[in-house]
């Protein structure tokens, strides 16, 4: 064998050692690139699994999906929905997701165990309502102006 012939074998053994075996680096769950399930990505920013965060960095002191809140900084999805912003009559307020369709809704409903994830709508907004899976605690008045 030539010198030179030896010098390439040695070269090719040595390249999956150096990384360089052709084949993609696998991407694990909060790399921006790729998403794990194909359904949502997976920036950190949007749960990608529909169920649990998969790179554990949201805080779990915030509030989940429908939890009774003040400001956005209290939610996980940081966006603290109140009902007085669509109807003055009413108030109230519960922690909501973004959403494209109604069906990202009923996936958070159903994810915190919502009594009825199916009614789930997303709203004109693009945010989910949480009166219609019986999420968050809300009051409307009556006639004469008091809470009912």
């Amino acid at each position: 064998m030539t010198a030179s012939i030896r010098l390439l074998l040695a070269l090719l053994l040595l390249l999956p050692m150096a990384g360089l075996s052709g084949c993609p680096t696998p991407l694990d769950d909060d790399d921006v690139i790729v998403d794990d399930d194909d359904t949502v990505d997976d920036d950190d920013t949007v749960d990608d699994d529909d169920t649990v965060d998969d790179d554990d960095s949201i805080d779990p002191t915030l509030l989940p999906f429908g939890g009774s809140c003040e400001v956005d900084a209290q939610c996980q999805s940081q966006l603290c929905w109140d009902f007085a912003d669509y109807d003055p009559w009413c108030g109230g307020t519960g922690c909501t997701a973004r959403c494209e369709g109604d069906e990202d809704c009923a996936r958070e409903a159903d994810a915190v165990g919502a009594p009825d994830p199916a009614s789930a709508r997303c709203g004109f907004d693009g945010l989910c309502d949480m009166l219609s899976v019986g999420l968050g605690d809300f009051w409307c008045a009556d006639g004469d102006g008091e809470p009912s």
